[in-house]
């Protein structure tokens, strides 16, 4: 029944924070909120880019990180709604708060354009945990648009920190960045425990890399619990940084 649905989805969301937590505090972690968006008529993705670029972001507003992930080859029903993901990085829930309270006590009104004028986004937010699995240097060295893979994984008999080690093997196969995203607040709730896998290919690298993880036979998957499905590509886009 109704009731019985709603406390199994708070037992699952229970369990679902304090491991994510749990795992979060042993490797490099991130708060990321994201929504999905669409380009306006008359302007192209490049558009949005390069005039989001342009904008003398706040340090007491911004995210620490800025990326707008455009969906390539996207799995599900996505690319028929949306064209790409707007993605806020924050070193902590605090600095998340602290700058969403600065962003709100900002005078109204505005001059000229604005970003609101080229796209159109929807009015549901997700907030995740970001769970460093492997680093892989300076993505961006060469290029402020890289390519990135994503997939989702229902946790099964796993916990996240399979997931965590499932990430990194990848990432060392593909000379990537990886990383685990568990979302918390926001988005449907899931009947049992999920999470995200998150790979970034350096400037330049994602052909080969694919390429050779090709020609030397796909590695068997770990019995770990996880089942991951419905893998997708993006353009990672840099829009803004503060380190």
């Amino acid at each position: 029944n109704k009731v019985m649905k709603i406390n199994l989805s708070v037992s699952v969301f229970i369990i679902f924070m304090f491991t994510a937590f749990n795992t979060s505090a042993q490797n490099d972690t991130r708060i990321s909120r994201e929504v999905a968006c669409s380009v306006n008529d008359g302007y192209a993705m490049s558009d949005v880019v390069e005039f989001a670029r342009n904008i003398d972001w706040s340090d007491d507003m911004a995210p620490n990180g800025l990326f707008f992930r455009e969906a390539y080859a996207a799995s599900g029903e996505f690319q028929y709604n949306w064209d790409f993901v707007i993605s806020g990085l924050y070193e902590s829930f605090q600095n998340m708060s602290s700058k969403v309270t600065a962003q709100r006590n900002r005078a109204g009104g505005r001059e000229g354009a604005s970003l609101s004028d080229m796209m159109t986004c929807g009015p549901r937010a997700r907030v995740s945990l970001i769970i460093q699995a492997n680093s892989a240097g300076d993505l961006f060295e060469d290029s402020e648009t890289v390519a990135m893979a994503t997939t989702s994984c229902s946790l099964n008999d796993g916990t996240v920190a399979d997931a965590v080690v499932r990430a990194s093997q990848i990432g060392q196969n593909f000379n990537a960045y990886t990383s685990v995203s568990n979302r918390l607040f926001g988005g449907p709730i899931p009947e049992s425990p999920e999470a995200g896998i998150r790979i970034i290919f350096p400037s330049g690298e994602f052909g080969s890399s694919m390429d050779s993880v090709i020609a030397g036979g796909p590695p068997n998957p770990p019995n770990d619990g996880l089942e991951c499905r419905g893998g997708s590509l993006w353009f990672l886009h840099r829009i803004h940084s503060a380190n």
